[in-house]
């Protein structure tokens, strides 16, 4: 091949990923013995030769991705970290991770780390950037679980406006018309595109959404309360309820028995996310599956491709989304 053949060529070859390549170039010894021969053959076969520049660069990693999590003790952020911890583990990459819950500001302290040279790169797990991100020139950053409204960086998510139009159809094959949208607060991209996939499906069955049926809540399950206050006390309190996570699916169960009113018999609901205990919960959550842990293992893998190419490409990744129909939805009587 030609002189100016890439590790990208390389790894093609190889049939393995370009962190492969140069893991197995630079520390072969923890690399199998079948790969090492499959990415020694692709050199041979490619005539490919490292950068002098790049390799003199990486010997000035830290081998430390930051993950921001923008709160910790959310399940969901836990099993995208779970994704994002092993596939660096995998790869001979150390995990530093921030949790962001009590002070989203703090995202900058762990800007200015990445810009000192003490770790890496960043994978964002929160719909709020850094303050002092800027155009992420000198901090490699992919975003986990979030799209980039703006297409600046690379992001690894789903489609939530079709993944909410899921939900909501579900609800109108049951025969429910007057359906409820609890969201998460609609600062979030996500938020507001659950809240557009809400308001397309009740447009394409020919039912106007009402803004009397939305409540703005924050994704916890106290939230839930207040909301359901709003939606059951309007003029034609819904039949049906879809909620932006399982948290608060669980929150308004709850907040619905407290009203003498039983999911599904009273009031057919839609969660999202697809949490371990949501399975488990009684009555079960009928919920959009969200492959968490494999959003995490995705973004850590474009990042660390990024680091061993000396830039992360911009890439807009989306992953499919599942219906998962449990116990807390049925037809309209």
């Amino acid at each position: 091949m030609s002189r100016h053949s890439t590790i990208r060529d390389v790894a093609r070859i190889a049939g393995v990923s370009t962190a492969t390549v140069s893991r197995t170039l630079s520390h072969p010894d923890v690399v199998a013995k079948t790969t090492r021969e499959a990415v020694m053959r692709a050199v041979a076969t490619t005539g490919y030769q490292p950068n002098s520049m790049a390799v003199s660069l990486r010997r000035l990693e830290t081998r430390t991705v930051v993950v921001l999590v923008s709160d910790i003790a959310n399940p969901y952020y836990a099993d995208v970290f779970k994704g994002a911890e092993e596939t660096a583990r995998e790869h001979g990459y150390s995990v530093l991770i921030g949790d962001l819950s009590t002070d989203p500001e703090n995202g900058a302290s762990y800007v200015d780390l990445v810009r000192a040279r003490r770790a890496d790169g960043i994978v964002l797990m929160s719909a709020k950037l850094p303050p002092n991100i800027g155009d992420g020139v000198n901090v490699p950053i992919v975003l986990a679980s979030n799209g980039d409204p703006e297409d600046r960086f690379p992001s690894v998510s789903i489609d939530y406006v079709e993944a909410a139009k899921s939900a909501v159809r579900h609800l109108l094959s049951l025969g429910h018309r007057r359906i409820g949208h609890l969201s998460g607060r609609l600062s979030a991209a996500s938020s507001r595109d659950k809240l557009e996939g809400y308001r397309q499906a009740m447009l394409d069955a020919g039912e106007t959404p009402s803004p009397n049926l939305e409540y703005e809540g924050d994704y916890s399950i106290d939230c839930a309360a207040s909301g359901l206050e709003h939606l059951m006390n309007v003029e034609e309190p819904p039949t049906a309820l879809f909620v932006g996570n399982d948290e608060m699916a669980i929150g308004a169960i709850r907040a619905l028995a407290t009203r003498g009113l039983a999911v599904p018999e009273h009031c057919s609901l839609v969660g999202f996310d697809d949490i371990k205990f949501g399975a488990s919960y009684n009555p079960a959550i009928t919920t959009v599956r969200v492959p968490r842990f494999e959003i995490g293992r995705r973004s850590m893998t474009v990042m660390i491709e990024g680091l061993t190419e000396g830039r992360v490409e911009r890439v807009d990744v989306r992953l499919p989304t599942e219906l998962v129909v449990r116990e807390t939805t049925k037809h309209l009587v």
